[in-house]
């Protein structure tokens, strides 16, 4: 059965992501930052990732476009704008931000189907190019999903 839900304006499911557990990117990302760094959390969502994160004990900005879902971040700095257009005036020691998918969930007798844009880069060429065109270069990967980027030289 199919419910009507609150969704954020890229259409992720409110509900649905207040749900989600904790999969350990905060540890992920303890393993090549110093304690007490500074990140901004790109489309943070409902603050999976931030809970980890503050937990760990790092200084967290998390930005999103829904204010519905920032309503659910606790222990960060919230800004609500588009990743497109967001002008902070400052730096961060580290950026996250994910890639997007199409995703079905079933939960406690609910169902939410969500399909947003994606970038699946083919290879570490193809990746190493779209950061240069941000001015970042790869540093190393992590994991399969997980890189270290820096500013370019």
């Amino acid at each position: 059965m199919l419910l009507p839900v609150s969704t954020a304006p890229d259409g992720s499911p409110v509900e649905l992501y207040e749900r989600l557990p904790d999969l350990g990117e905060g540890d992920v990302v303890a393993s090549v930052l110093p304690a007490g760094a500074s990140l901004l959390e790109l489309g943070c969502g409902t603050g999976r990732i931030t809970r980890q994160l503050v937990r760990l004990g790092y200084r967290v900005t998390a930005v999103d476009e829904s204010a519905e879902m920032l309503a659910l971040v606790r222990g960060a700095e919230t800004v609500q704008a588009r990743i497109e257009t967001l002008e902070l005036g400052r730096r961060f020691d580290a950026v996250l931000g994910l890639v997007h998918g199409e995703m079905e969930y079933e939960a406690e007798g609910m169902h939410w189907r969500h399909s947003f844009a994606m970038r699946v880069f083919a290879d570490d060429a193809e990746l190493e190019a779209a950061l240069a065109e941000a001015g970042l270069r790869l540093e190393r990967r992590l994991d399969a999903r997980w890189f270290v980027a820096v500013a370019g030289d």
